[in-house]
């Protein structure tokens, strides 16, 4: 028998399969790999419920709706998520890799041009071989 979610009678529907699974005597060897026993849970029992000494964890909390708690701690939700369209200004278009100038260079001669002018690389040039200069009196005296 099919039940859809949006059926009037659907949570006890289910609550009656789980407590019919429940009342079947356990067998190993029945030839399946999984368990499908579930327990259902509704915001309306989450918030109402005053006896329940443990506190309930804040994503069970958060859900709308009615879901379907699975025996392994999987939450399944009984209602369809809304089909809403993302405003605009949360969508990000970037498009990644260089812009500008630096669009057109091949070699990494071209990209140190970009950072560098001509004059800064006179002056580096000039302080270079002052260093290289330095150093060889030293090593030779």
């Amino acid at each position: 028998m099919a039940v859809r979610p949006d059926d009037p009678k659907f949570e006890e529907t289910l609550l009656r399969w789980n407590e019919e699974l429940d009342n079947e005597p356990d067998s190993d060897n029945d030839g399946t790999d999984y368990d499908d026993h579930v327990s259902i849970q509704s915001d309306r029992e989450s918030t109402y419920s005053t006896d329940d000494s443990e506190v309930e964890s804040e994503t069970e909390q958060q859900l709308p709706g009615k879901v379907i708690k699975g025996k392994n701690g999987h939450i399944w939700s009984t209602e369809l998520p809304c089909r809403t369209r993302t405003p605009k200004r949360n969508i990000v278009s970037c498009i990644p890799g260089p812009k500008g100038a630096a669009k057109n260079i091949s070699t990494e001669l071209e990209a140190c041009k970009l950072f560098f002018s001509a004059n800064v690389i006179d002056i580096i040039v000039v302080h270079t071989n002052m260093e290289i200069e330095r150093q060889k009196r030293e090593i030779c005296c």
